[in-house]
């Protein structure tokens, strides 16, 4: 079962679709039950099948039955046995999901903002103040809140410069008139 609890990592990390995250929560829940009813039923024979038949000797001081592992058969030890896999395993995925989610969520913003700040930087280089004017009124959602501050104060000082500067300077390229 750690295998499954390194599977979900990997796939809640990767961004792996959610159907195929949860069908795999559903295997592993599964196949604990299986396991553990096996093991204290040792009705279906699951731990026989590797040995193909064959009795190991080897095995006949590790308990009192005639065919080891012995089955344990209360129902106490399969709550406590399975409640103890499952608390671990919905635990690390709730935990990992909710990290993985919020990791997503940052990435986005992150990715919003940088695009944002490419718009603005781009126009206040061309000295374009109200398309920047423009560009920083549609991110403020977008822009952390200090960078949003130092962007609108550069956009008022170079509005404020702007009458002093010579018209050369404010012309783009290929603005030959």
């Amino acid at each position: 079962w750690p295998l499954f609890v390194l599977l979900i990592d990997m796939l809640l990390v990767i961004e792996a679709p959610r159907y195929l995250t949860k069908w795999v929560v559903g295997a592993a829940i599964a196949w604990l039950l299986v396991i553990e009813v096996e093991f204290m039923t040792r009705d279906m024979s699951l731990f026989d099948l590797p040995e193909s038949g064959s009795y190991d000797s080897r095995r006949e001081g590790w308990c009192s039955c005639a065919r080891p592992p012995c089955a344990h058969h209360s129902p106490l030890y399969l709550v406590n046995n399975l409640a103890g896999y499952y608390f671990v395993f919905l635990l690390d995925f709730f935990l990992t999901r909710g990290f993985a989610d919020k990791v997503l969520a940052e990435k986005g913003k992150m990715a919003a903002a940088v695009c944002a700040a490419e718009n603005i930087a781009a126009s206040l280089a061309g000295f374009d103040l109200e398309m920047a004017g423009a560009c920083l009124a549609a991110a403020e959602d977008d822009l952390p809140r200090d960078l949003h501050a130092s962007l609108r104060q550069l956009l008022e000082n170079l509005g404020s410069y702007k009458p002093y500067l010579p018209q050369s300077m404010l012309m783009g390229p290929g603005d030959d008139d």
